[in-house]
């Protein structure tokens, strides 16, 4: 060890531990403070009350930012999952017009029923087709009887069937699908609307006289 061995330092005190070690006799009672030691402590305390909005503002800033970076992580973890969940609807477009094809072929080929073993193939494959479809989100817009929802259909033409309800859709033209919760195709269809009755004579506006 060396000769020169550092003292430990003393912990500082604060100002009211240096007060209640003063002996009472070295106190000084405040009507008895000199005006320049009135000013200095008066100053003091101006710079702590600076001191401490000082502080409150920065704790408010740093509560700030972190509540702005949490949003942030939380909306960025959004909008990955987002464009994860949907990555595929690209692709799925550009298969649902082969789909529509295989489709058409099967409705024909059941109704000529010339070809047994050709539609049993393309009903094999089209099955096929939708079960890889569905394993990757893609379902198929329930419409025929239901009631028409823009949203989900889209109105090719209207036809009337009075014992349907109005509005319902009566068939398809071309099937609508969804990826996951997304409308990627809107179903084109036939919408149930009653003829408008031709306006009577009495409902008709009389021509104005010149």
């Amino acid at each position: 060890m060396s000769n020169e061995e550092k003292e430990p330092e003393e912990p500082e005190q604060s100002s009211d531990e240096l007060i209640a070690e003063t002996p009472a006799a070295e106190r000084k009672a405040p009507d008895e403070l000199s005006v320049e030691e009135i000013r200095e402590l008066q100053a003091i305390s101006a710079e702590f009350r600076d001191v401490s909005q000082e502080r409150d503002k920065l704790v408010a800033r740093l509560q700030r930012v972190t509540a702005d970076f949490h949003n942030s992580r939380k909306r960025m973890e959004r909008e990955l999952h987002t464009r994860i969940r949907y990555a595929l609807e690209g692709f799925v477009k550009e298969l649902l017009p082969v789909l529509d094809n295989f489709t058409r072929a099967m409705e024909h080929a059941e109704s000529a029923r010339e070809f047994d073993d050709l539609f049993e193939g393309i009903k094999l494959i089209s099955e096929q087709w939708h079960t890889i479809l569905e394993r990757h989100g893609v379902r198929p817009i329930d419409s025929v009887g239901k009631r028409f929802d823009p949203l989900y259909h889209e109105a090719v033409s209207v036809a009337y069937e009075p014992d349907k309800p109005t509005d319902s859709v009566l068939e398809e033209a071309q099937k609508g699908y969804l990826l996951n919760d997304r409308v990627i195709r809107p179903a084109k269809v036939v919408v149930n609307k009653a003829p408008e009755e031709p306006k009577s004579s009495e409902e008709e506006e009389p021509e104005e006289e010149e």
